[in-house]
């Protein structure tokens, strides 16, 4: 068996799709601004899936979505992956979200 990882980030943001790694980066820039330590997932080719197990491998608190329709209604798709809960928040609250969360 492989060990897990293990990391200092609480958050990875996915790359939905190769057009949108530049709207993830961009979050994730966001997210360190606020001093969220958070990863974007660095190969745009993956599907959504893979990282989602990458992060659930790494013990990483949280994983952020933003998909077409999360840019078209400027929301963010938040997993919590201590609690397996999903919501979806308007972009200036994701900050907020995370922040507000036990650790």
């Amino acid at each position: 068996m492989l060990p897990q990882m293990k990391t200092d980030s609480r958050v990875l943001v996915t790359v939905f799709a190769p057009e949108l790694h530049e709207k993830s980066i961009d979050l994730g820039k966001k997210l360190r601004d606020k001093k969220i330590k958070t990863e974007v997932y660095p190969d745009p080719m993956v599907k959504l899936d893979k990282q989602l197990k990458y992060a659930d491998k790494k013990s990483l608190e949280w994983v952020a979505v933003i998909g077409p329709n999360e840019i078209e209604n400027r929301t963010v798709s938040l997993k919590n992956l201590k609690t397996r809960t999903q919501v979806t928040v308007a972009q200036e609250a994701v900050v907020e979200i995370i922040n507000g969360s036990s650790t």
